[in-house]
């Protein structure tokens, strides 16, 4: 099968050597230079590569409005914002990568081809979680595997690809310490250099979920310079 690309950039420059160079690789690629653009032609491909500065509204907006309806499309990133605090929020509101400008074209084909294949193994797990436990519960928690949701004290929730892949390595690990580096190489297959930012982000968030109290957690613990600990 041929993969579609959407790439979302309003450099003409960019957009059209990146054009150029996915279309070599095999890939079938549109460009759209606005947000709203993108947002109405991306269930039609595969992955999208969103830039950040868009000329309507920006690629945090189009990423939030996406995960609204669709949890699981592969977003990457690609931005010239090279602060710590843009990459973890890209990543935390459900980009599955971030890769600053100017980038490597072999980094950047091998990031799309990973987000790819994680999005063909987050299939195949989900569905096979599925299959085996349609829900897990903890606390007062449950979280539905089937429609990627969580039912918690303050409401329903619904996740992101990255928070059921993250919880299902928690849930699988039950009882066992595992490291931010373990965490971040079963979900995003590589490691970063804010890769401890990264999870802890992810982990605080799940407290204020999942947890009675967040500062004093009972399900999601931490244990120093180690890595993390999930208890039912």
């Amino acid at each position: 099968m041929v993969n579609k690309i959407l790439i979302i950039e309003d450099e003409k420059n960019i957009s059209n050597s990146l054009k150029l160079i996915l279309e070599n690789e095999g890939f079938i690629v549109t460009i759209k230079e606005l947000g709203t653009e993108g947002l109405a032609c991306y269930s039609q491909h595969d992955l999208m590569i969103l830039d950040l500065m868009l000329p309507d509204i920006d690629g945090i907006e189009v990423l939030k409005q996406i995960r609204k309806i669709n949890l699981q499309y592969p977003i990457l990133i690609v931005s010239a914002k090279t602060k710590e605090d843009d990459l973890v929020n890209g990543l935390s509101l459900g980009a599955d990568d971030y890769i600053t400008k100017p980038f490597s074209i072999n980094e950047l084909l091998m990031r799309i081809k990973r987000a790819l294949q994680r999005q063909q193994l987050y299939e195949h797990k989900t569905n096979h979680t599925a299959s085996q436990m349609k829900s897990y519960s903890f606390g007062k928690n449950t979280i539905d595997f089937v429609n990627l949701k969580a039912s918690t004290e303050q409401g329903e929730r619904d996740l992101t690809s990255q928070e059921v892949q993250l919880l299902l390595v928690l849930f699988k690990n039950e009882g066992k310490i595992i490291s931010r580096t373990s965490l971040m190489e079963e979900i995003w297959g590589h490691s970063r250099d804010i890769e401890s930012r990264t999870i802890d982000n992810f982990i605080v968030r799940f407290r204020k979920y999942f947890e009675p109290d967040p500062k004093n957690p009972k399900h999601i613990l931490t244990k120093r310079g180690q890595g993390y600990l999930f208890l039912n």
